[in-house]
């Protein structure tokens, strides 16, 4: 696989081999992009990816380039070709240091390059003293399939934090109450978010009908005659001389002006209240028309390739939203509120008068949704490891809480800030999530450290099975973005799966970790453990054969493909745990024999 581009100024080669893999022919039927940018000294001559030989002509190159994976290492090499000493700026500077100058020759860059499980767009800058190229390349995934599964697992990610942020603002007020079907499950957090919006609807169209007046006063000139209770403006103009119109005489006031000041109550609609839900509504729509922005622009992003449903449905609920939101922008009582007023605003009107209480109420829990931030949600150039990690975390939470039928205690997952809320799951950090049921407890932890004598034990998610009947047992599950696809483990095994030394570190995890409950002894309470890893629906059509598979019934430990298109499996895999009778969910794997030898000998009369 390789990569020139050729400039008056300089010569930059990308070479490598991607590793074999039975996904091969697939990822060559992808066309992966290449975007090249020269400053007005500069002009783009030669071009070569992969073989194939372009002359685009000019500054800006935007069209097909090399097909680049992460995890495999490249040459990258850059010449000057004027003997100038090149410099060479990436995103990530890791990437890039051991890319240095070859002794001998200052006019030369090389070295080996290694994306990692980065993937994406990768941009380079290239440039000395008098110019600059800019080259950004695509790198792909090699354990994904780039045209759905990848995509499905960043709308994934982004989907559930809303869900669980919406959940964690509706619980403060109320239980949410939608129901969604297995065609829906991708996108639930915008049925949640509809159903805020039809709920805002309705306060809308009440408040409309039945606004809240203010009563206020206001210094006016009226004719004199219509004064019953002269103000203190009223008596000074008197005094003074001040009014309108021709001058006039009234018994005990004496020689005045026909018009004077007067102050006199009003009603006006230009409230605090109209105006605080005025500029909550503004934010909210602006929120929405940005949110749609961010969905289409990922669509333009896919120059050549179709367009993804789920994304194409996504936008046109968010325009559905805007379309029902923005007409009251344009009706009373929020047309006449003119006024700023302070987002902090409270008052008893607008949190107890009808209308205004459901109105502030959606208000809040929508734009705090709308405006969702955090490691878990903020994906520039995301490491794909820690993404599938984070990814599997809050689907397996979600997945507990459809098997135990209740709602997420998410409090301790999310942080409000004045400017939204923000998902507090970090990679590498320890985030645990209670879900409680009447005959069970789960707790599930991201990133739990278990300090044993014998090293440090760090599964990536554990499940804390808590029920009356049983002392609390776990449950692993460890992610790992690993994914063996050579023609040389399929033949062994059937189908593509985690390499071996996933499998063996749970069996280590469930021998090495002890814990000490009250009123229990210090004992192993690992039960079960699975290694998650990316494989899509229909590659894991033969999954049911794999030995890996068949170990989680004989020792209760394997592997299950897991992927937003293909939860299925460890959908069943933590239905079936968490329900088991106490006997068969106690149950560690096959005896050891001679422990049972020994302590069948000694029960013996």
């Amino acid at each position: 696989m390789g990569l020139r581009i050729q400039t008056d100024r300089w010569d930059i080669t990308l070479e490598g081999a991607n590793r074999a893999s039975i996904w091969e022919g697939r990822a060559a039927a992808q066309t992966p992009r290449l975007r090249v940018r020269t400053d007005n000294k500069d002009h783009l001559v030669e071009l070569m990816a992969d073989d194939a030989t372009q002359q685009p002509g000019g500054r800006v190159y935007d069209g097909v380039g090399a097909r680049l994976v992460e995890e495999t290492n490249y040459r990258l090499s850059i010449v000057s070709r004027r003997g100038d000493s090149p410099s060479l700026r990436h995103l990530d500077p890791s990437l890039i240091r051991d890319v240095r100058p070859i002794p001998g020759h200052p006019d030369v860059l090389s070295g080996n390059i290694n994306f990692r499980s980065q993937v994406g767009d990768s941009r380079f800058v290239i440039g000395d003293s008098e110019s600059t190229i800019e080259v950004i390349v695509e790198v792909r995934p090699s354990k994904l399939d780039y045209e759905t599964d990848y995509e499905d697992l960043l709308d994934s990610v982004t989907g559930l934090a809303r869900q669980l942020v919406l959940e964690f603002l509706r619980a403060t007020t109320r239980i949410a109450s939608t129901q969604t079907g297995d065609d829906t499950r991708h996108i639930e957090w915008l049925l949640l978010l509809r159903e805020e919006i039809q709920s805002l609807e309705r306060a809308l169209t009440y408040i409309t009908a039945n606004p809240h007046r203010q009563l206020v006063r206001e210094t006016r000139m009226v004719p004199a005659e219509r004064i019953r209770r002269a103000s203190s403006a009223t008596r000074r103009a008197v005094a003074r001389g001040a009014g309108e119109g021709a001058w006039q005489e009234s018994d005990g006031i004496g020689r005045h002006r026909t018009r004077l000041p007067a102050s006199q109550p009003y009603e006006t609609l230009d409230s605090p209240e109209n105006r605080w839900l005025e500029v909550q509504l503004e934010r909210a729509t602006t929120s929405l028309a940005q949110l749609r922005q961010d969905f289409e622009s990922s669509q333009r992003q896919r120059p050549g390739r179709k367009p993804n449903p789920r994304t194409l449905a996504i936008i046109d609920e968010l325009v559905a939203m805007e379309e029902t939101l923005a007409p009251f922008l344009t009706m009373s009582p929020f047309v006449d509120a003119s006024s700023w007023v302070s987002q902090s605003f409270a008052s008893l009107t607008l949190q107890g008068r009808p209308g205004y209480r459901e109105a502030y109420q959606a208000l809040l829990r929508l734009n705090m949704s709308l405006i969702v931030g955090g490691d878990a949600v903020d994906i520039p150039v995301r490491d794909l490891s820690e993404l599938y990690e984070i990814w599997c975390f809050l689907s397996v939470v979600h997945q507990v809480s459809q098997v135990l039928g209740t709602q997420v205690d998410v409090f301790d997952l999310v942080e409000l800030r004045d400017t939204g809320v923000r998902l507090t799951v970090v990679p590498g950090a320890q985030s645990t999530v209670r879900i409680a049921a009447d005959w069970c407890e789960a707790r599930v932890t991201y990133n739990r450290e278990y300090k044993m004598r014998s090293g440090p034990q760090r599964p990536d998610i554990v499940i804390e099975v808590l029920r009356d009947d049983m002392p609390p047992v776990l449950l692993l599950l460890d992610a790992k973005y690993r994914l063996d696809t050579t023609p040389e483990y399929v033949k062994v095994f059937g189908c593509p799966g985690p390499p071996s030394d996933a499998i063996g570190q749970l069996h280590r995890y469930r021998d090495a970790i002890t814990v000490k409950y009250p009123k229990y002894r210090r004992g192993r309470p690992v039960v079960r453990a699975v290694a998650l890893f990316p494989l899509g629906d229909g590659d894991s059509q033969d999954w049911v054969n794999h030995p890996y598979f068949e170990a989680i019934g004989e020792v209760g430990i394997g592997g299950l493909p897991f992927l937003p298109s293909n939860t299925t499996w460890v959908n069943e895999w933590l239905r079936h745990g968490i329900n088991a009778p106490a006997d068969r969910l106690a149950w560690p794997g096959p005896d050891f024999i001679a422990w049972s030898e020994v302590g069948r000998h000694h029960a013996s009369p």
